[in-house]
């Protein structure tokens, strides 16, 4: 009650102090409809609540302790939930199990609490059966994840208890009080009828006409208000901030750290107070500059995520009449209606009510061409969704560039979505949670570390026996521990993350830009790469190609200018289709006047770029104007030629054509030139958007001089032919298409009915479905599409590197294969099959093998002799959706269920053994076949056979076309399951963000550079950016593997240092250790990684797996050369005449020969270790090109041969402590270090050999 008085209260101000402007509409009329309004929002609370009493319950929970759940309608699989569990804090295991623990592990099992939150839930809480008596939930997500949430019961106003907000009644403390709790940025409250947790989310999914109907005059500006604005929270993307503080706490709490502070404090008591001292600085210094990384990245985050601006919002006043007021954004909710003015950034997402809009969607798509968004029309059949009606939704985060109103009308928008229940939110949340990464370094970097400690603590053992004989037990437990701590390094995490650093700043020289710099290292395990078509690898804009028009039984001559349509049928032999009063040219013509979606902004034509082309080739203009035409229907768009002249008509958008038009046309049978007339005109009253799943778009077209309606259609040649009767269709049909798509071009199909006169109610209810069949096919419409200047040597390099490339495609088949071949995606010399799904006989549906280099294989279905023919299914809702014939054959849909699918007898197979596989042909499915393959692999009922076989088939295509967006997601998921190497989708559109957010490492080609779209965006629009994506990925794990085995190395030198020094009950000094670390590691570390990438992609890649056999053998066969050496060297020394024994009486460190010799010979091996490893072929650049490095190497090797061995004591010696040696000795130990160098770089030489074989021959194998 308090908060929703201080939301109230703050309001207020902000409308009494910031916004003075309040319009109140208070006609009669307008009060009725107040009353009716209120009654409707009664009504529709009344009717809520009866439909979640007569909704299913959810399933019964197996546990007691299970509480049953609903996810978000759009969920995202980062934040879905999988299981609810109810638990308290028990106080009985805090005191009688925790105390003692904590005691007995002097607070280590805190640690373990913190770090472990299964462990946490099992020490901490318990279960219990009600709602009411618990105190958080254990939450399971569908990756196996955990977290314990607070459960959040909370005194509410009384008035919400009728929106179902709280706890049943069980005690009598739980009146009156709400019950939630928030997962991952969602919040959930618990809804007593169904006694469940369900999401604070808009219930958008009703009828166009229900949404309408209930919310087009807004929300009830009191009670109605401040109930949605506690359910939802105010309209504003706020990430959770932690605090520096929190921030800080956290690093220090992390096991890396929690170890390093560990070994500090052994160090600390074994009197390296110095060294611990500014080891301890070094670290706290780490973890800031850690923290100032992740400020960094939580600001621009914040910066990109948080927006607020002044919103004009209608609502209805406590008198029942409407006023509009202007508010902050913060404070608008699901169910408000506001005013979409130009150039407003959108704070939420919202369905368009009334105008029209043209938005830019670059920052959450990518798309760099602008969306028009129309109103949303009146449909009582069709349920809406944000996924299927984009092009009637305003999403946050998109621009709105330009409106187009009806008349004096605003454009208004009802909000659907605020805060992360938005598309921009929901993109948000896939940062804040990324989607876990197949390729853990992080994971194998562990294992490692435990492999070091094995490595200290068999140095210890070793050193016991000897420590025991002249040191006590406190100091041989304490030198243990320490040697513990020397093999496991604590510069690690920080010396991890250099590597990536640097290749983020190369990445951005090439304009390729992160928003995940961690993806960097999974892109250099990239195998297979699936592109788009249009505009990734062909240009984005078309160029008109031809029209080729429709004949009675032929196609006529083929038309290479749209403004003679017309002309040519004077000398056809083939006679035109009767359509009665049009012939065809004509209607094709008017096709491409009015079948678009295509707007004007500053004089520029927008929209989809087929459609601009498609248009400018008709010669016409555009002026944006409005109009109500006859029966008051709304004209969408006008167009007319440019010297009509009509009083009192307002165009809303108005196509001009030009002054002169160049040849008359042949029209009307009634024998007036209609498109030279100046009265000739057309209006658009209706407009159905095209979708990738429907592979269409229609619009129905108004004769303004003869008043006479006619609906266009135009899409794929496929869907068109299934659309249009057969007396319309040619008899070369398949042969004219053919011809063209074979060549690569772009076909469309156009087609037209003529309907009676019309009404606005009739426009609004007309079903897409009903209005999109019986047409009259009228013929082509040809583009070309060229292909890009970069990406056949793009293709090609990456085929070189034995990188597969596939392609997946929204169009016709025979137009992906032949681009295809000329990117030389597939082989142009092997001939090609393409699967499609088919109807074979009147219940029988199949797979049809095409052969696009010679003719169909077989005009009837024969069937297989192997096992699937005999496979019967159930088609699934998904199935039957994404077939593409839900609207336009009935008699499909309904006897797809129990069919027997069957391949043609003639497709590509071979025997094999016992079982049949694919030859070697290019390979290429259909949309439609793939998903159908993929259900049949999945399904339990399909023999084994069968599954093998469309494994085969997949695993072979490489031309993927009528794809769908969910089609391209789940070809990549497919990939992902079955191959060990990573994925890369790259796209540059709307259409693609799916597939870009499923892949392992998605590009997305596209101007914006702060487009969230993908993890990885290139300002430069072409595949190219790909190449130098998987040449710094390849560098960047190249250097953070060589980076890892040499601080492996080193603190195994170290360590093997210190265990032979231990051995002879002396130590390395602390200087020495600053030494090492500061003077030699760091420099390394810094300067390695920033050798730079070669500019060819090899066709190797590298490995992925740090406990591999190959990079164990690497690492062992240096620790047991380096140990060899050391040890070896000790012997040698204590051969010498000269040599004294180090005396063995207390537990000082002693400047003797020994400590001298190992700790300068050390000094070279660190050095041996960094020249080994750092490797320049086949990924990065040889290491004489790292200036950086090289002189590293010189200054360390000068400091360490002239300075400390060759030159009289001076001060560095001092400092260090070293023994005076005599010249023979030191050139003894220069020359046994020179030794060392060529025997270690040989034995990796020699193992290189070894490993590119081993890979040769399993590459082969596989």
């Amino acid at each position: 009650m308090e908060r929703l008085s201080k939301i109230k209260e703050r309001q207020l101000v902000l409308d009494k102090e910031d916004f003075k402007e309040e319009q109140v509409i208070r006609t009669e009329d307008q009060r009725k409809g107040m009353k009716n309004s209120q009654l409707i929002y009664e009504e529709t609370k009344k009717n809520n609540n009866q439909e979640d009493r007569e909704r299913p319950r959810f399933q019964e929970s197996t546990l007691d302790s299970e509480v049953d759940f609903r996810n978000r309608m759009e969920c995202e699989e980062e934040t879905k939930i999988e299981k609810i569990q109810m638990i308290k804090i028990s106080y009985f295991k805090l005191i009688l199990v925790m105390l003692p623990l904590i005691f007995l592990s002097f607070g280590l099992i805190l640690l373990l609490l913190y770090w472990f939150i299964p462990l946490r839930k099992l020490l901490l809480f318990s279960k219990v059966c009600q709602l009411d008596k618990a105190t958080h939930l254990y939450i399971s997500d569908c990756k196996g994840e955990t977290e314990i949430v607070k459960l959040i019961k909370e005194y509410n106003h009384q008035n919400l208890k009728r929106n179902n907000l709280y706890i049943e009644q069980q005690d009598e403390d739980l009146e009156g009080r709400k019950c939630w709790f928030v997962f991952r940025l969602t919040k959930y409250y618990y809804n007593q009828v169904n006694r469940a947790f369900f999401p604070a989310e808009f219930d958008y999914k009703k009828t166009f006409s229900d949404l309408i109907s209930t919310y087009s005059r807004g929300i009830n500006e009191g009670e109605e208000h401040l109930e949605a604005l506690e359910k939802y929270g105010n309209c504003s993307i706020e990430l959770p901030d932690k605090g520096i503080f929190t921030l800080f706490v956290e690093g220090v709490f992390s096991p890396f750290y929690i170890f390093q502070f560990f070994s500090f404090t052994i160090w600390l008591f074994d009197n390296y107070a110095f060294y611990a001292t500014l080891m301890i600085i070094i670290s706290i210094v780490s973890i800031s500059l850690e923290l100032y990384e992740l400020r960094k990245n939580f600001n621009n985050l914040k910066k990109m995520a948080h927006y607020e601006c002044h919103v004009t919002v209608k609502r209805i006043d406590h008198d029942g009449n409407t006023i509009r007021k202007l508010i902050s954004s913060n404070f608008i909710v699901p169910g408000d209606v506001i005013n979409v003015p130009e150039n407003m950034k959108m704070p939420c997402d919202a369905i368009q009510l009334t105008g029209s809009s043209i938005t830019n969607e670059s920052m959450l798509t990518g798309e760099s061409v602008p969306v028009i968004k129309n109103p949303l029309p009146i449909l009582d059949t069709e349920i809406y969704t944000p996924e299927e009606h984009k092009n009637y939704t305003l999403f946050s985060g998109t621009e709105v560039i330009q409106n187009r109103k009806l008349g004096e009308e605003e454009v208004t928008a009802l909000v659907i979505g605020t805060n992360f229940n938005t598309m921009k939110g929901s993109l948000v949340k896939s940062i804040l949670y990324p989607k876990p990464s197949r390729f853990n370094f992080f994971a194998d970097s562990l294992k490692f570390i435990g492999i070091l400690s094995i490595f200290g603590i068999l140095g210890f053992l070793i050193t016991l026996r000897t420590s025991l004989e002249y040191l006590s037990t406190y100091t041989t437990v304490l030198k243990g521990l320490e040697l513990i701590t020397t093999s496991v390094p604590p510069i690690l995490p920080s010396a991890m993350s250099v590597g990536i650093l640097f290749a983020v700043s190369r990445l951005r020289k090439q304009k390729i830009y992160s928003i995940d710099p961690k993806r960097i290292d999974v892109a250099g395990r990239v195998k297979t790469i699936v592109f788009d078509k249009t505009g990734t690898l062909t240009e984005d804009s078309l160029k008109f190609s031809s029209i080729v028009c429709a004949g009675k039984q032929k196609f006529s001559n083929e038309i290479t200018d749209a403004t003679s349509l017309g002309n040519s049928l004077k000398n056809d032999s083939h006679n035109p289709v009767d359509i009665g009063d049009n012939d065809v040219e004509s209607k094709v013509l008017e096709c491409m006047i009015t079948c678009h979606s295509v707007a004007q902004l500053d004089g520029q034509f927008i929209g989809d770029p087929l459609d601009i082309e498609m248009f400018k080739a008709t010669k016409w203009k555009i002026c944006e104007k409005q109009s109500v035409g006859k029966n008051n229907i709304v004209e969408l768009a006008h167009f007319e030629p440019e010297n009509h002249q009509q009083e009192d008509m307002k165009l809303e958008g108005l196509v001009k054509s030009p002054t002169a038009f160049p040849s008359p046309i042949k029209t009307m049978r009634k024998s007036s030139n209609l498109f030279n007339s100046s009265s000739c005109s057309f209006s658009i009253v209706k407009r159905f958007e095209f979708t990738s799943s429907l592979q269409r778009m229609s619009v129905i077209s108004l004769n303004k001089l003869t008043v006479s309606y006619t609906i266009f259609v135009k899409g794929s040649p496929e869907m068109i032919h299934n659309l249009s009767y057969k007396e319309s269709i040619p008899e070369d049909y398949d042969k004219v298409l053919e011809k063209y798509t074979r060549d690569g071009l772009r076909v469309l199909a156009l087609a037209f009915k003529i309907v009676p006169d019309l009404d606005q109610n009739w426009i609004n209810e007309c079903k897409r479905e009903e209005i999109e069949q019986n047409l009259c096919f009228i013929g082509f419409l040809i583009m070309e599409n060229e292909i890009k200047k970069e990406t056949i040597p793009s293709i090609v390099k990456l085929q070189n590197a034995q990188i597969d490339t596939l392609m997946a495609t929204g169009d016709n088949g025979l137009t992906a294969v032949a681009v295809g071949r000329n990117c030389h995606i597939i082989n142009r010399e092997k001939e090609c099959y393409f699967a499609d799904l088919v109807k074979l006989q009147k219940n029988s549906y199949g797979i049809k093998w095409t052969c696009f280099d010679r003719k169909v294989l077989t005009e009837q279905a024969q069937k297989c002799s192997f096992p699937v023919c005999s496979k019967e299914i159930s088609s699934t809702e998904a199935f039957r959706k994404e077939a593409s014939i839900k609207n336009n054959d009935v008699e499909f849909t309904d006897s797809l269920q129990n069919e027997k699918k069957s391949l043609l007898q003639k497709a590509p197979w071979e025997e094999s053994g016992d079982r049949k596989v694919i030859k070697n042909y290019n390979i290429a499915i259909s949309g439609n076949a793939f998903e159908f393959m993929m259900q049949s692999i999945k399904e339990d009922s399909t023999e084994d056979e069968a599954k093998i076989i469309y494994k085969d088939i997949i695993a072979q295509a490489k031309i993927y076309a009528r794809m769908s967006p969910d089609h391209k997601a789940l070809l990549v998921e497919h990939l992902q399951d079955n191959s060990k190497y990573m994925i890369s989708m790259c796209g540059d559109g709307a259409n693609d963000c799916k597939a870009l957010k499923t892949s392992d490492v998605g590009l997305s080609l596209s101007e914006a550079e702060a487009s969230i779209a993908a993890p990885f965006t290139s300002k430069i629009s072409n595949i190219s950016s790909m190449i130098e994506l998987l040449i710094e990925g390849r560098a960047s794990i190249v250097s953070s593997f060589t980076m890892f085995k040499f601080i492996v190395l080193y603190s195994i030198i170290q360590t093997i240092s210190v265990t032979i020094l231990y051995g002879i009950s002396t130590d390395l000094g602390d200087w020495q250790y600053l030494y090492i670390d500061l003077f030699i590691l760091t420099q390394v570390i810094i300067h390695m990684p920033r050798t730079g990438s070669l500019p060819e992609l090899s066709n190797h890649v590298p490995l992925s797996n740090l406990t591999s056999i190959e990079n164990l053998m690497s690492v062992v066969s240096q620790i047991f050369i380096q140990g060899i050496f050391q040890l070896s060297l000790l012997f040698i020394l204590q051969a010498q005449e000269w040599y004294i024994p180090l005396k063995k009486n207390n537990n000082k460190v002693y400047n003797g020969y020994e400590n001298t010799s190992i700790f300068l010979f050390s000094c070279s091996q660190y050095l041996i270790t960094a020249l080994v490893y750092n490797k320049g072929k086949p990924f990065r650049k040889p290491m004489w090109t790292n200036w950086g490095l090289l002189s590293s190497f010189v200054i360390i090797t000068v400091v360490n041969w002239g300075v400390l061995i060759m030159f009289p004591p001076s001060i560095a010696s001092k400092i260090l402590d070293l023994k005076e040696i005599n010249l023979s000795w030191k050139l003894i130990l220069i020359g046994y270090s020179i030794c060392n160098l060529l025997v270690s770089c040989l034995c990796e030489r020699i193992l290189d050999c070894v490993n590119q074989r081993i890979h040769a021959k399993r590459e082969f194998t596989n």
